[in-house]
């Protein structure tokens, strides 16, 4: 089950919407069909701020094409074959500067 809430903190937090899916499939399955719910509800949020399991490069560019949403959350941790390869970069190997919005390593 996938739930989402409203997260302002001067206002009362309220479930906005209730996705229920097979345990098998991945998170981030959902992330566009629970998007397209708010749209059908005229419930759009400026920001989606969801945990790793709802992230992927694909939903952050559909979520701003689509929606108009920012999609908020951390990258998956050592994900793909990248990882894998002798002499790959990894995430280790890279300083993110949130202020600046730039990345160096």
């Amino acid at each position: 089950m996938h739930y989402t809430e409203t997260c302002d903190q001067t206002k009362v937090s309220l479930i906005t919407h209730v996705h229920t899916t097979p345990a098998t499939g991945h998170d981030s399955q959902w992330t566009a069909l629970i998007q397209d719910a708010f749209s059908e509800r005229n419930l759009l949020p400026r920001e989606h701020i969801v945990d790793a399991g709802y992230t992927a490069a694909e939903l952050l560019l559909r979520s701003a094409q689509d929606h108009q949403i920012t999609l908020v959350g951390p990258p998956r941790p050592q994900a793909g074959w990248q990882t894998k390869v002798a002499g790959a970069y990894s995430n280790e190997q890279f300083t993110v500067d949130w202020e600046r919005q730039q990345v160096s390593s």
